[in-house]
């Protein structure tokens, strides 16, 4: 049975890879000198604590390799694998989640082995989601007797019924995603296509990162679509406005 890193995060060996150690000049026994904060996936502070203290966190599944930690002598937070004194008991904790006990059925609530979505079924999920939205946005203005002349001029875009089209379209989309998204961690269409949208530690997404990434997609909007397609390259195979909400999207088979 695979086991779990962090709060609802599903891991496989490939997923977290714990680099070589590297120089630290810091004496062992200045260690004990420092606290540390961590950045949890809710976006919120938890701490200061001291080494042990969250050596304990570690093993409880509260930090992990790529979790934001501040020790007392920074300004910035790094990721917990960066920090030499962390490495060991990362190892240690990864591998007490990874073991496998073969003389078990395998359980009924196995953690189901989870990758980052690409472009291609982030983009159907897309198209499905527009297009119930779109049903959607047309049925509720048939049912308030709101509809546009046959020919949309200049004059229609500056008129009362016009704003109240697009107020309802805004206020449709918005509780289409928030609400899907902040309940289920998924919309519609993203079910459909077996995605599934969390926080960069694999947690459930909750009311304001959901909100805060409906936000942001107007910014990936604006930038004409280049929000959007950084699913191309970026490593994580994450979106501008996954980049904003702290958020990935991922397979769930």
């Amino acid at each position: 049975m695979t086991g779990r890193i962090g709060i609802g995060g599903r891991v496989r060996p490939a997923d977290f890879v714990i680099g070589p150690a590297k120089p630290d000049k810091i004496a062992s026994r200045d260690l004990m000198d420092f606290t540390y904060k961590i950045v949890g996936g809710d976006g919120r502070e938890y701490g200061p604590v001291s080494l042990d203290d969250l050596i304990v966190w570690i093993h409880a599944g509260r930090v992990v390799v790529e979790t934001p930690v501040l020790r007392s002598d920074l300004s910035t937070a790094k990721p917990a694998d960066d920090y030499l004194e962390l490495r060991f008991e990362l190892n240690q904790a990864l591998k007490k989640a990874l073991l496998v006990d073969s003389d078990d059925e395998p359980a009924a609530d196995a953690a189901i082995v989870v990758e980052n979505a690409g472009f291609f079924p982030r983009f159907c999920a897309y198209v499905l989601d527009w297009f119930m939205l779109y049903t959607l946005g047309m049925l509720l203005n048939s049912a308030l007797g709101w509809k546009p002349p046959e020919a949309l001029t200049p004059q229609f875009f500056g008129s009362a019924l016009f704003v109240k089209m697009m107020a309802l379209d805004l206020a449709v989309s918005f509780a289409y995603t928030v609400f899907f998204v902040a309940s289920s961690g998924a919309t519609p269409g993203k079910f459909m296509m077996g995605l599934r949208i969390v926080s960069v530690s694999g947690e459930k997404v909750g009311f304001s990162r959901a909100l805060l990434r409906w936000i942001g997609e107007f910014v990936s909007g604006l930038t004409l679509g280049i929000g959007y397609l950084m699913v191309l390259w970026h490593p994580e195979r994450r979106a501008l406005h996954d980049l904003i909400a702290g958020t990935k999207v991922v397979m769930q088979r």
